[in-house]
């Protein structure tokens, strides 16, 4: 039976596989919506694309996922932001050894990162890699940047190295070995992990022939917020203050003009991350 084993995630600062659900042609589906995306903007999208399709927000609020973060969270929480996961085939493009915490300013350490494979994720194709027990010590990950870094994102500010899918780089502690103490974090279609803000983590480029496509769900509890500023959320179980938060609305058909309006409002939020476009961990 899959659930969430609560002790692991606390100790480790992940847990995996913490449930399965119902993926049945969303990675397709992956593609309709950049081919949506394209005919919209001339660009792709991967911030927050369940504002835009009924069956990505399905996923986001599916109970199965709910029921094991609310044992992280406990009953009060929304949803802040979520994004595609693709790696291609032949991809060269890495994601560098970090924690999530210091990219997004947020107001405390109550988050859960809900990873759902939407195609296999393995050692082949570059499933995500995690050091367990980095959670514990959030100074062990620092951003190479001194500024805001969600302002920053909006100013399109990039320090990274060359071949760092992210805007900025991040220095690791030397007490961290990742060829040593790294594991990967491998999970069929369907299966999803859940992972702590401030768990290092990073990903190779998929450089075999298969796809990996997954989505990634970042959830936080009602009384975190962005330190940047005022966020669009999406409310997700219990109270909260909606003084706190601007509510996203939910899509009732895909792809309306409704829908592309929620969504390109959102983008001018914190955790639209300036829209950037990026291939997640």
């Amino acid at each position: 039976m899959y659930e969430l084993d609560i002790e692991q995630y606390r100790r480790d600062g992940i847990s995996w596989p913490a449930g399965r659900v119902d993926v049945d042609g969303l990675a397709e589906h992956f593609f309709e919506v950049q081919e949506r995306a394209l005919a919209r903007r001339g660009r792709e999208l991967h911030i927050s694309p369940h504002l835009l399709s009924t069956r990505l927000d399905a996923l986001v609020r599916d109970p199965i996922i709910l029921d094991q973060v609310e044992k992280v969270l406990g009953p009060d929480f929304v949803l802040w932001e979520s994004d595609f996961a693709r790696k291609p085939p032949g991809g060269t493009s890495h994601i560098p050894w970090h924690a999530d915490g210091p990219y997004w300013n947020l107001s405390t350490n109550e988050v859960a990162s809900v990873w759902v494979a939407f195609t296999e994720a393995t050692v082949a194709n570059a499933a995500m890699k995690v050091v367990p027990r980095t959670h514990h010590n959030p100074e062990l990950a620092k951003l190479d940047y001194d500024g805001d870094p969600m302002a920053g994102y909006v100013e399109g500010i990039r320090t990274s190295s060359e071949g760092n899918a992210f805007n900025y780089d991040t220095i690791i502690g030397d007490e961290i070995d990742p060829d040593r103490d790294a594991v990967s974090v491998e999970l069929q279609p369907g299966e999803f992990s859940i992972h702590h803000v401030d768990l290092v983590h990073g990903g190779e480029p998929n450089r075999s022939k298969n796809e990996r496509i997954g989505y990634a769900m970042r959830y936080i509890s009602a009384r975190t917020f962005c330190r940047t500023g005022v966020d669009s959320v999406m409310p997700m179980r219990g109270s909260v203050d909606q003084n706190d938060f601007v509510f996203e609305p939910r899509p009732t058909s895909s792809f309306s003009d409704e829908a592309w309006i929620a969504f390109e409002t959102a983008m001018t939020y914190p955790s639209g991350f300036g829209d950037r476009t990026i291939e997640e961990a």
